[in-house]
């Protein structure tokens, strides 16, 4: 539910990130005593840089390092630190808001889940 929200909001800004229009969003947990203590969200990088106002010359303070497709490690160009939010690329933000909004239902979730656990654990088997 919450992957499709966050589809249907970069469509809203008519975010595409290939050929086929916009990117999938997948979601996935991971459980440990049979309670879910993580949740992960997997999209492409660009959905960041939409949400931060980042892009080409247009970076954040600190940078980054990445690998591109030829194998040959990368980093920010030092001219465009610090202009994250400015000019032509002002933030966009498409992820935080779908987030919160799920923030409460997710809790109630979790919530059952965990009573559900506790109780199972306290009986005598």
């Amino acid at each position: 539910m919450l992957p499709a929200a966050l589809v249907a909001e970069q469509g809203k800004y008519g975010m595409q990130h290939s050929s086929n229009g916009i990117s999938k969003v997948r979601a996935t947990t991971r459980k440990r005593d049979g309670m879910i203590n993580k949740i992960s969200l997997v999209f492409k990088r660009s959905g960041i840089y939409r949400e931060k106002g980042a892009g080409k010359g247009q970076g954040g303070a600190k940078g980054s390092k990445w690998v591109n497709a030829k194998g040959q490690q990368k980093t920010t160009n030092p001219n465009s630190l610090n202009k994250q939010g400015a000019g032509n690329r002002q933030p966009a933000p498409w992820f935080n808001p779908v987030v919160e909004k799920f923030a409460d239902e997710l809790a109630d979730q979790l919530l059952d889940e965990f009573v559900e656990i506790a109780f199972n654990n306290l009986k005598i088997k």
